[in-house]
């Protein structure tokens, strides 16, 4: 399941469930017709009901933050529990999107 909402130039993408092979590429249809719909420049990603994540889903979010960088947006992670934190950490997203703990505090960062 995914949700949006739009909050100070930015989508905010909740995610629910798991991110792997299965629900990346619908995943990101979705998120790509609401953040070209709604017309802002940055994402971010709450992942606080995120279980699971694989390397098809961090290809996804890799994917989204190559399309709002190209022009010129920013891309944020919060609410990772511990096991996805550490994907992210492994798998260097980290080093490309910003991550914090809860989404006030992404929306201030």
């Amino acid at each position: 399941m995914i949700k949006f909402k739009r909050a100070a130039g930015a989508v905010v993408v909740k995610i629910d469930g798991e991110i792997d092979a299965e629900s990346a590429k619908a995943l990101r249809r979705r998120i790509d017709m609401e953040y070209d719909a709604l017309g802002v420049k940055d994402m971010i990603f709450d992942l606080s009901n995120v279980s699971f994540m694989d390397s098809p889903g961090i290809g996804m979010m890799i994917g989204r933050y190559k399309r709002v960088r190209a022009i010129g947006g920013r891309v944020k992670i919060f609410g990772a529990d511990k096991n996805v934190g550490r994907i992210i950490e492994l798998s260097g997203l980290g080093g490309i999107m910003r991550v914090y703990k809860s989404e006030k505090a992404a929306m201030e960062g």
